[in-house]
């Protein structure tokens, strides 16, 4: 199953239903996926919690700690665990016998669960602290996590900035445990509401209902949170971004010189329009579309950006929108209709594609590391290189640029059709960051 370096909670927030005529499930089950003869070991704990039975999932090879199930159903001996992989469902069904739990996943890898109950299981310690937060951004508020490493000397830090979507603090878990385990405090915050915001008139959702303002200012007032608190070394903050995160911490950097360093993964450097464009041309290759449609599907991204500028020729472009539909590509990458103003307005899609992140980061001067999966669908990975390769080329002391093979969006491996193994993070990404962060906090 794919998981994105996303990484997870000591919160327990969990959905589930109380158990019917029976005793909640309780305790830590350790065991493994399985799939094609590979295993995936992978441990869950289940506890009951005001009138609520929940589960976390804990992943070692995947960096994964603590991930909430976001449903959880329990009818001795039936139990039924719901998640999110990104943006693909999972659902666990399974049967509970004795100390013993077996069953499926229904998932991209509809792989084989088998667990064992471990009767005395010892949590290992913690060479950190875990303290829950708020974060105010003028009167907009996030729950957020401060992992603090046990010493009595300020610590250095890394805020985690997450991508486009809905995203929780508890998918950085993993990060935070070891980044914090090895002395550097790690925030890892809730994302503002991007996906649903009353009142408004849209008939497409594509993308975040936000404004790229809103979002950096969020991570701002994270790093105003850190830079008051005086268990952080104040020249040692830093900031981790992932996908659209990334590209805000460029902003973050070029506007605030006394940050101490950048990771960035899998951040466009281009243009949100190119990005976007790259985007669904690649689906149109995937889904073995010729060459001629691909033209005429680039052709339309163009008038669609132009009437998002203008508000010019609206009716000729629905009309190729219509056509598009006709003849049975349109329904892939596009609305059914042009974008009406409240879309234009609070869509990222349509409110930001004239974003050039290119202009923030010739502002920065702090070391960075940039880091990208050679098979990424999402962003233009060579061209995004190029333009970074470029504004960094009289500062190469600076910049730290990796590509990992056979790595996608997430860094993480893609499965063979054949010699299958469970995907996993690109051989050295941990490391590498790991090694990188360490240097630029001693």
């Amino acid at each position: 199953m794919r998981m994105f370096i996303n990484l997870l909670l000591t919160t327990l927030i969990s959905a589930g239903c109380q158990t019917k005529n029976n005793q909640p499930l309780v305790g830590h089950f350790e065991g493994y996926f399985e799939y094609k003869n590979k295993k995936l070991n992978t441990a869950i704990d289940f506890d009951y919690l005001n009138g609520q039975q929940v589960a976390l999932i804990s992943i070692p090879d995947n960096l994964q700690l603590n991930k909430p199930f976001t449903s959880v159903e329990y009818n001795a001996p039936s139990i039924k665990l719901k998640m999110k992989d990104g943006d693909i469902p999972i659902t666990l069904l399974a049967t509970v016998h004795q100390n013993n739990i077996d069953g499926n996943i229904d998932g991209s890898i509809p792989a084989l669960v088998h667990l064992s109950k471990s009767e005395k299981y010892i949590p290992p310690p913690k060479a950190y602290t875990i303290e829950e937060v708020i974060i105010n951004n003028n009167g907009t508020k996030f729950s957020a996590n401060l992992y603090l490493p046990k010493t009595n000397l300020p610590s250095a830090a890394i805020i985690m900035v997450a991508g486009s979507g809905n995203h929780t603090k508890e998918e950085y878990n993993g990060a935070a445990a070891l980044f914090a385990s090895r002395g550097i405090a790690t925030l890892t915050c809730n994302k503002r509401n991007v996906t649903s915001l009353r009142g408004l008139n849209l008939k497409h959702v594509n993308s975040d209902i936000a404004s790229m303002k809103d979002l950096v200012s969020d991570v701002e007032a994270a790093f105003y949170y850190l830079e008051t608190n005086k268990q952080i070394k104040q020249t040692k903050i830093g900031v981790m971004g992932f996908s659209q995160g990334a590209v805000e911490i460029s902003v973050l950097a070029a506007n605030h010189p006394e940050l101490a360093f950048v990771i960035a993964v899998s951040g466009n450097a281009t243009t949100d329009r190119e990005f976007i464009i790259n985007q669904g041309l690649n689906k149109y290759r995937e889904s073995s579309f010729d060459t001629s449609t691909i033209k005429k599907a680039e052709a339309l991204y163009n008038d669609l950006f132009a009437y998002a500028k203008n508000r010019l020729n609206g009716k000729a472009i629905q009309q190729e929108l219509d056509k598009a539909r006709a003849e049975k590509w349109g329904q892939l990458c596009f609305p059914a209709d042009i974008p009406n103003e409240d879309e234009l307005k609070y869509l990222m899609t349509w409110n930001n594609f004239e974003f050039d992140p290119a202009n923030y980061w010739k502002k920065i001067n702090v070391p960075c590391l940039v880091i990208y999966g050679e098979k990424d669908k999402y962003i233009p990975v060579q061209r995004s290189m190029e333009i970074l390769s470029r504004i960094f080329d009289t500062r190469k002391g600076l910049l730290t640029l990796k590509l990992y093979a056979n790595a996608d969006h997430t860094i993480r491996t893609i499965p063979g059709k054949e010699n299958f193994e469970f995907p996993k993070y690109a051989d050295g990404y941990i490391n590498d960051v790991l090694n990188w962060l360490l240097k630029q906090t001693e």
